[in-house]
């Protein structure tokens, strides 16, 4: 069964990453078309083009003439998102090991924790921001700076809170391993 955990935790992992790299490039091979924003109403009621009409605050825009910039920082919460759970598909099998074989957590472990809350972390902080300036730089080009603006580049949604925990855990794990250290380096007495 521990085996079969870590080989699902890889694959996962593996297809996240694979998934999000193939996302991304396929909207780098739109350059030149529609590229696709989330926006926020500066005013509500504005008439597009047609009948269309703003209703709501947030809108997602989808505007001709694209950059290859502009459609690759579109996507980069989904990029980041996908790399980020690639790493800790190829970090979290040796801390499932570890406790699967009923082994306290090492300094290794406790790294392994790090890196993953790293990881994390630059996905929840970087991948919408990257997309929010996507967003300003598409709405320059389109000349619509004074109708909309980006929508919020900080999302605090469940990322931050995982990236806590694993940072905690690897802090307790890091404590744990020099304790246990300590306790073997200790003379017999």
């Amino acid at each position: 069964m521990g085996r079969l955990v870590v080989h699902l935790t890889r694959f996962a992992g593996a297809i996240a990453a694979i998934g999000a790299v193939a996302y991304t490039i396929n909207a780098m091979t739109r350059t030149g078309g529609y590229v696709t924003v989330t926006v926020l109403s500066l005013r509500t009621g504005v008439p597009l083009a047609g009948s269309s009409a703003v209703r709501r605050r947030e809108s997602v825009l989808d505007v001709w003439g694209s950059t290859l910039a502009e459609q690759l920082l579109s996507r980069a919460d989904v990029l980041l998102a996908g790399l980020s759970a690639g790493v800790a598909a190829l970090l979290l099998p040796g801390v499932l090991r570890a406790l699967m074989e009923g082994r306290p957590l090492g300094r290794g472990e406790a790294a392994r924790l790090g890196w993953i809350a790293l990881a994390v972390t630059v996905a929840v902080v970087a991948g919408p921001w990257l997309t929010r300036t996507a967003t300003a730089a598409v709405i320059d080009r389109a000349g619509l700076g004074s109708t909309f603006a980006p929508a919020s580049g900080a999302e605090w949604g469940a990322g931050w809170p995982v990236a806590a925990l694993l940072l905690v855990l690897a802090v307790a794990a890091r404590a744990g391993a020099r304790r246990t250290e300590a306790a073997e380096a200790a003379p017999a007495g």
